[in-house]
């Protein structure tokens, strides 16, 4: 017992180090109060979210994203995509209060902050053309 006992510290001596490091950048939380969709999948009220997660917000529904360092507010009838240092806005509104100079894409525009002091952009949209 006491020989597997020793592997297995040994072992997280290893893992964890190297797990704090993938801790960095590119991902967030996704918080829902329901009517929320991550990947096509209806998404729990909250979830992780890495790089290429997408989020679609339904009629009268709304989500909130906290990465570190930015807070995005995901309005109703919206389709964003993470992508951990920006957002790419496909269409409807999002608020967006960054310390880390998060961005935004809105078609071929991308809406940065010019200084990296808290910053709040406020109704960015985009309308769906049909």
């Amino acid at each position: 017992m006491l020989k597997w006992r020793n592997l297995v510290c040994r072992m997280m001596i290893v893992i964890v180090p190297s797990s704090l490091i993938a801790q960095g950048t590119g991902r967030a939380l996704l918080h829902s109060d329901g009517g929320t969709w991550l990947n096509g999948d209806p998404a729990p009220e909250t979830s992780a979210i890495f790089p290429d997660s997408l989020v679609q917000t339904q009629q009268g529904y709304s989500a909130r994203i906290d990465a570190e360092g930015s807070s995005v507010q995901v309005r109703p009838e919206t389709v964003v995509q993470f992508q951990g240092d920006e957002l790419t806005l496909d269409h409807g509104r999002l608020q967006l209060d960054t310390a880390r100079e998060m961005k935004v894409i809105i078609g071929c525009i991308t809406v940065s902050p010019i200084t990296s002091d808290r910053t709040q952009l406020r109704r960015m949209s985009m309308e769906k053309s049909k």
